[in-house]
């Protein structure tokens, strides 16, 4: 496949759905971005669609994608990896989200005892 609009229309019919449910899928609100990178109306697609695609769909290998190298999906060993990894993060933000939670708490608790302590 020589460029990307063959090759976004090649992960389109693999996913086996219609290009505007591909389009849905990635966080667009208009299909049409979609259909003139398929159709081959545009030449230079914006990087956030590459990013979007990968977002909703991690085992599209974008360097197959943006330029021809490699295979259309990554295998599953990679997807795992990367799945781990976001499983990773996730609780890393969740650490740091009790962190913030706690610290807020505190500091509304010191202000409320300043308050009560300035009424005695």
């Amino acid at each position: 496949m020589d460029n990307y609009s063959e090759r976004l229309k090649y992960i389109i019919n693999s996913l086996g759905i219609t290009e505007n449910s591909f389009a849905t899928n990635i966080g667009l609100e208009r299909a049409d971005v979609v259909y003139y990178v398929v159709k081959g109306k545009t030449k230079d697609p914006r990087v956030s669609l590459s990013q979007k695609i990968k977002a909703a769909y991690p085992s599209i290998d974008l360097n197959w994608l943006d330029a021809g190298v490699g295979e259309p999906f990554i295998k599953s060993d990679e997807t795992d990896i990367l799945k781990n990894r976001i499983v990773e993060l996730e609780k890393e933000i969740d650490a740091l989200r009790d962190k913030v939670e706690n610290k807020i708490f505190k500091m509304i608790l010191t202000d409320e005892q300043k308050k009560l302590a300035s009424l005695e």
